[in-house]
């Protein structure tokens, strides 16, 4: 068969476009790191790198999550201590001294007004915000959910002794739910597949009343207990140092509710805990997987580079034999 010369050099301009653009491929991801930088390139690679990118940034704000509820939890853990050592100091302490049998009357007036500033401090903790949202307002963070005094105390615009028991049984149970990677759209909301952010106030410091007509309410109690104690000398001695020993017994329950809700916190941040390390190994998963279909080797890829180079000189090197020089200058 003839071989023209003019099909040679066809065949071997052909040939070194081909080497050239190997070699510029290889300079591109030399330069770049990156395997390909259009989709075109390696649609398979790139459709797979666009899902990882999806993975990866959904489970960023999952971390994201999961570490402002961790920090929401301690502000909710620092603020439920310091409801429980105010109630404690009344217990322990002003309450005690209160009922002791030689308490006069201007003394019970002067314990009155330590369980009053104690109310007051209550509620202060009652109402701690974070990032501007109220702790214990469960889905109604956006103002102070508790709100009174004395005997009168209101959550999210119901008093927590007299209000509707229907009403704040719906308030205490309110739920909101955030995603954060835990099997959320496999089947439907629940604890087990999503986060609940909600913290009703009322379902840790209490409502209702008792039979007796003591609030059931931590707060709310203090305050009756503070007016109970600015009684007539009369009324205490007829009655109501009883009635006061009864919200002593009724006042422990209520605390030992929010040293319960204390222990529920700590184990939902252990809990928190582990679910931020598995997001966080995740992350590290997701990142080595982008980089393994997105980035070459900084050493392979030097070593191609050079390779194609290697073989541009090697072409041009034959190339010599068969083209005539003008043209050889010319690729050159």
């Amino acid at each position: 068969m003839r071989i023209t010369t003019n099909s040679v050099m066809n065949n071997y301009i052909y040939n070194l476009n081909t080497i050239m653009g190997n070699r510029d491929s290889a300079g591109n991801q030399t330069m770049t790191h990156r395997k390909f930088t259009k989709a075109s390139q390696d649609p398979r690679s790139a459709q797979t790198a666009s899902l990882l990118h999806r993975r990866y940034l959904q489970n960023k704000d999952y971390i994201s999550t999961v570490k402002a509820h961790q920090e929401r939890l301690d502000m909710v853990s620092s603020a439920l201590e310091d409801i429980q050592g105010q109630g404690s100091k009344v217990l322990k302490d002003s309450a005690l001294k209160a009922i002791n049998g030689t308490t006069s009357a201007s003394e019970r007036s002067a314990f009155a007004e330590t369980f009053r500033q104690i109310q007051e401090s209550m509620l202060q903790y009652a109402n701690t915000t974070y990032q501007g949202k109220y702790i214990f307002g469960g889905c109604h963070n956006d103002s102070a959910p508790f709100s009174g005094s004395g005997s009168r105390i209101t959550y999210v615009g119901t008093d927590v002794t007299s209000g509707q028991i229907a009403a704040l049984d719906t308030l205490s149970q309110e739920k909101a739910y955030v995603d954060i990677g835990l099997g959320l759209n496999n089947g439907p909301v629940s604890d087990s597949n999503t986060l609940n952010t909600s913290i009703p106030g009322i379902a840790v410091l209490g409502y209702g009343v008792t039979p007796d007509g003591i609030s059931k309410n931590l707060i709310a109690l203090t305050g009756q207990m503070s007016e109970l104690l600015k009684s007539s000398e009369g009324d205490w001695v007829n009655g109501g140092a009883q009635r006061f020993k009864d919200m002593m017994s009724q006042y422990e329950d209520s605390l030992n509710q929010v040293i319960d809700t204390q222990s529920a916190i700590g184990v939902q941040s252990q809990s928190l805990e582990i679910t931020a390390s598995r997001l966080n190994d995740l992350d590290l998963t997701y990142n080595t997987q982008i980089v393994d279909v997105e980035y070459v080797n900084d050493a392979e890829a030097i070593s191609e580079y050079y390779y194609a180079q290697y073989t541009y000189n090697a072409a041009l090197r034959v190339g010599s034999s068969i083209l005539g020089p003008s043209l050889l200058d010319f690729l050159k």
